[in-house]
């Protein structure tokens, strides 16, 4: 079993979106526990010991309730995120175990959601590495969801880190390239110059060639952005 960063770690938080238009009423404890989970803010492995009896849905996500789905998610991926900081390894693999459980299900109800297939290529590799499995759950992400702003740049960040594995780079690359050619041409300048200088020099190239494209006056715009958020990074931090 890998261990990462808790920077890396919180990609499995961070894009995951919450919001839903009708809330249903057999979702709705999940709803609020998930809703007071902040990433910025993690909460302990304590604190999700004792949610285990509120985390059995009893077969309610066999209905496919849109709400009780992204919540679980949202409940599980915080618990993971705990036991990958916090926990033995027994608590390590329960909690990688239960997320996978959790997608597996969210994904059987919505095969199309793109971000779900993010998180599950993301808990993947946590789990096993670049595995095949992992390349073909970023590729499916792609596939399905491949424009949504938060996901987009998500999967950016996730694929250049999986780019530099061998087993997974090749499908890794193209999901890679096409991202940041859609990311480049729709994009604030200030978005493409942040994750410009954080996807490291892999995506680097697909950056530099999907700008070079461009018209003269967003070129300029976006080369002018990344001068700016290079010049405000720490000495170490610039290329």
């Amino acid at each position: 079993m890998r261990v990462f960063s808790c920077v890396f770690l919180s990609l499995l938080l961070l894009a995951w979106s919450l919001g839903t238009t009708v809330v249903e009423q057999i979702g709705t404890p999940y709803r609020m526990i998930a809703e007071h989970l902040d990433p910025a803010a993690p909460r302990g492995i304590e604190y999700f010991a004792q949610l285990e009896r509120a985390l059995d849905t009893h077969g309610m996500l066999e209905a496919c309730p849109r709400d009780l789905a992204r919540s679980v998610v949202t409940i599980r991926l915080a618990r993971l995120d705990a036991a990958l900081r916090e926990g033995d390894g027994g608590a390590k693999l329960r909690a990688l175990t239960d997320a996978q459980t959790a997608l597996n299900a969210a994904l059987r109800c919505f095969p199309h959601d793109g971000n779900l297939w993010l998180r599950m290529a993301m808990v993947e590799f946590v789990r096993a590495g670049p595995t095949e499995s992992v390349a073909q759950q970023l590729a499916m992400s792609a596939a399905v969801f491949p424009r949504e702003g938060a996901t987009l740049k998500q999967r950016i960040a996730f694929a250049a880190r999986l780019a530099q594995e061998e087993d997974a780079a090749g499908a890794a690359t193209m999901v890679l390239a096409k991202d940041i050619a859609v990311l480049v041409g729709e994009a604030r300048p200030e978005e493409i110059a942040s994750l410009y200088l954080e996807a490291g020099e892999v995506a680097g190239k697909y950056f530099e060639e999907s700008i070079s494209t461009l018209g003269s006056g967003r070129q300029t715009a976006i080369k002018e952005a990344i001068d700016r958020a290079a010049a405000a990074l720490p000495a170490r931090q610039r290329f």
